[in-house]
């Protein structure tokens, strides 16, 4: 029964992997409501499944002002809708993690929360492998956190290759 059932497994797994598309962007991003570290690069890993349903993990650094950085890491479930040929747009829900950390003030103050994450994207493919991304993503932590943390936007525009 055990080989039996590590067989069926082995083979649906299989089956999946050889039908499926992933694409690694790179972008740059625009946090709203923070005066320290708004822009940033990131890189998203997308992981194509059936039905036009795509995973995607997202990490972004976001450029140290007055010695504070910023660091999102999310984990995102799309759906594409395509709109023609060349162009897709896609709802984004997840879970993000955030942190940040402010060097300049006294003690090393660190804040990270989790929360969720809401948007929306859209892709337009230059070619058979290469796309431009947009993405807008809203963050929504927990509201103990000062008032420029507890929710923020990220705008971000990216370059995205398939394989």
């Amino acid at each position: 029964m055990k080989k039996t059932l590590i067989t069926i497994l082995f083979a649906v797994l299989c089956i999946c992997t050889y039908a499926q598309k992933s694409s690694l962007v790179f972008d740059l991003n625009y946090r709203s409501k923070i005066d320290d570290a708004k822009y940033g690069i990131g890189a998203n890993y997308h992981y194509s499944l059936p039905y036009n349903i795509r995973l995607a993990a997202n990490v972004a650094a976001y450029i140290p002002s007055d010695s504070n950085l910023g660091l999102d890491i999310s984990i995102n479930g799309q759906y594409l809708v395509n709109i023609i040929d060349n162009f897709r747009i896609y709802p984004v829900i997840g879970v993000v993690a955030s942190s940040h950390s402010f060097s300049a003030v006294p003690n090393n103050r660190n804040i990270t929360d989790f929360g969720c994450n809401l948007g929306l994207g859209a892709e337009f493919d230059l070619s058979d492998r290469g796309f431009l991304n947009f993405e807008f993503n809203q963050l929504i932590l927990k509201k103990e956190k000062p008032e420029w943390y507890s929710n923020y936007a990220i705008f971000s525009i990216g370059y995205g290759i398939r394989f």
